[in-house]
């Protein structure tokens, strides 16, 4: 695995530790049964993406993990390990618990906070540097646009947002380098989730 990959990996593995442990506020005890809630068997795997939304797999990616604790449902796709893939690009979908009372945008504010947070206590330090308009299961959403580097200087892009699931409120998150950020890929797959 080259070292692009293991970045955007780094940061996926730490959106799942804040998800599981600091959006949750888990003990140490729940600290420790976080890494047994990380699912890769594939028919559990499609079976907690089927309880989300659906959507069209991009050529060359597939499901790398998902995760079902207290409610929240996560989802992880990224390059298919077989693939030799250039896109380095990690999609997130994050489905909060059904009968969560909450503002929605005041709620998409939060996660983008506590996501960059957790980004710029890693691998990477991203700043916002604008918006884009996205359409997703016929809502017309606002995606947070963040770029920033490493601390080795790899350049990564990031897209996230917030949008009404059939069960619930739904956070996308889309990361990668941004030598190989492939866009229309990006915009293709956002624009297959129903």
């Amino acid at each position: 695995m080259n070292r692009s990959v293991r970045i955007v990996l780094g940061i996926v593995a730490a959106l799942v530790f804040l998800c599981c442990v600091a959006g949750l506020g888990l003990t140490l005890f729940g600290a420790r049964m976080a890494g047994k809630v990380v699912i890769t068997d594939p028919t559990r795997v499609a079976a907690i993406r089927n309880q989300m939304v659906s959507y069209q797999m991009p050529p060359g990616f597939e499901e790398l993990f998902a995760s079902d604790l207290l409610g929240f449902k996560m989802l992880a796709i990224g390059p298919a390990r077989s693939a030799s893939s250039p896109d380095l690009l990690v999609m997130m979908l994050m489905q909060l618990p059904t009968g969560l009372n909450v503002d929605e945008d005041e709620l998409r504010q939060q996660m983008e906070t506590a996501m960059t947070q957790q980004i710029g206590v890693g691998n990477a330090d991203l700043k916002v540097v604008g918006t884009q308009q996205a359409a997703i299961r016929g809502q017309t959403i606002a995606l947070t646009v963040r770029e920033g580097q490493t601390n080795d200087g790899q350049a990564l892009r990031q897209l996230s947002g917030l949008f009404s699931g059939p069960n619930g409120p739904i956070f996308l998150a889309v990361t990668g380098g941004a030598a190989t950020w492939n866009q229309p890929l990006v915009d293709r797959f956002i624009a297959s989730i129903r």
